[in-house]
């Protein structure tokens, strides 16, 4: 893609861990530009997050353009943005 001038735009699903596993060079590289990512509650005792700064996250992804970051919080009950 980068030797013909393209780019691909690409609306992902993924968890933090994932995204974090690639550099922010390499995410846009890729063509991301949106991301709709799923949260646990504040109040659930899953580790997968644990030593995730997911604000931090977020406002790297938005500012190199992948502005259209989506989180929902997954609550008892259902899931809330």
């Amino acid at each position: 893609m980068e030797e013909h001038n393209k780019s691909w735009a690409l609306y992902v699903f993924s968890s933090a861990n994932v995204l974090r596993s690639y550099t922010i060079d390499q995410l846009v590289a890729l063509g991301i530009s949106w991301v709709w990512m799923g949260l646990e509650g504040k109040g659930s005792h899953y580790a997968k997050l644990a030593g995730t700064d997911t604000v931090t996250l977020v406002r790297t992804l938005q500012s190199h353009g992948i502005s259209r970051a989506r989180f929902d919080h997954h609550r008892p009950g259902g899931t809330h943005a």
